[in-house]
């Protein structure tokens, strides 16, 4: 009995394993191929309303907060009875299914061209671009590590070592700004005594920066906090900068983001 149950195993994970190969089709699994076949429906439908979600995701990041003048129920629909005994095969499955996530997609597309095609007075109104920085005389840097806060971590950070910092949206300086989206995060050494500050820029301009973003994104609005999770994502980039004014050695993410193709929280880890 050990011996049938170990083969049987054994036969199971190889097929798992080999899903959607020749091997697969060579398997003899006997008794057990009708639900091993379900079990592979089950993983293809399973990678398609993952990859369907992490659209959905990525739509109600780049509206927030402003959902309720969209469609936000994408993640809700009715969705058709996949493993009705019916669909027995994985074409009928994927008849079944791909035109609901094409229908799906379409509708979503059309939400965001409205959007782009289209000024929306609750939602453009109350939109607002600006810098965060200590270069101009009405912004400010959007956070500040102070030496005498964070002795260690700053020692450790300008030392090159790996620090990590967590920012949470309650602390910001202006709660009509708490709903932030960044497209270019550096970090910038400041000293205190100004006579300084230009040694200091000289010696990082041979310091790659690299700073990673957890993928959890913090948002606090209308008095509530809202966590939405993402990807980790390593932004890099040299302190050194071309003629134009951009950082040279910029890695790809740093770039995605700059151009708003990821939608980011500065509030995170």
């Amino acid at each position: 009995m050990v011996l049938y149950r170990y083969i049987e195993q054994t036969q199971f994970s190889d097929y798992i394993c080999n899903l959607d190969t020749e091997k697969a089709k060579d398997t003899s699994l006997g008794s057990w191929k009708k639900t091993y076949d379900q079990i592979e429906r089950l993983l293809i439908a399973s990678m398609i309303f993952s990859e369907w979600e992490t659209t959905v995701h990525n739509f109600e990041q780049w509206v927030f907060p402003f959902g309720v003048d969209f469609k936000t129920n994408f993640p809700t629909r009715r969705i058709r009875d996949y493993m009705a005994p019916s669909i027995n095969t994985t074409a009928a499955l994927l008849e079944l299914l791909i035109p609901d996530v094409k229908t799906w997609i379409s509708d979503l597309r059309l939400e965001i061209n409205k959007y782009s095609s289209a000024v929306f007075p609750s939602v453009d109104g109350e939109l607002v671009k600006t810098d965060f920085n200590s270069q101009h005389s009405t912004s400010i840097p959007f956070h500040v590590f102070n030496w005498e806060d964070n002795p260690r971590a700053v020692h450790d950070l300008l030392s090159g070592e790996k620090v990590t910092f967590s920012i949470y949206p309650d602390f910001t300086y202006n709660h009509d700004m708490a709903a932030v989206k960044f497209t270019i995060a550096e970090f910038v050494p400041k000293l205190r005594d100004r006579k300084f500050q230009k040694q200091l820029d000289q010696l990082l301009t041979n310091v790659r920066v690299e700073m990673v973003h957890s993928g959890l994104s913090r948002y606090y609005y209308d008095d509530e906090t809202f966590d939405m999770f993402g990807s980790r994502l390593s932004i890099q980039y040299n302190f050194e900068r071309n003629s134009a004014g951009q950082r040279l050695g910029r890695n790809k993410v740093y770039e995605e983001i700059q151009q708003g193709s990821v939608i980011l929280s500065p509030y995170t880890i």
